[in-house]
C-alpha cells in the first residue's frame, strides 16, 4: 500500500510524510489529506481503520 500526504486538497501536493508548518496551540486542529493506494488483489482491512503516529518537538 502506498500512502501520500498533503496539506491541501486541490491540488494534492504529494509528500511521503506530513510536516506541518508552525506550532499548534493546545487542542488546535489543522486539516490534512491522505491518499491511499493499494495493489490489485491486496486484502483490505474490513473496518478501514488505520493508526496515525505523531512525533513532535516541544516548543
Amino acid at each position: 500500500m502506498t500512502c501520500q500526504f498533503s496539506t491541501s486538497l486541490s491540488p494534492i501536493t504529494s509528500q511521503p510524510d506530513l510536516r506541518l508548518r508552525g506550532v499548534l496551540k493546545n487542542n488546535e486542529e489543522m486539516p490534512f489529506f491522505i491518499r491511499l493506494k493499494s495493489e490489485l488483489g491486496s486484502t483490505p482491512d474490513a473496518n478501514g481503520a488505520f493508526d496515525i503516529i505523531v512525533r513532535a518537538n516541544k516548543a
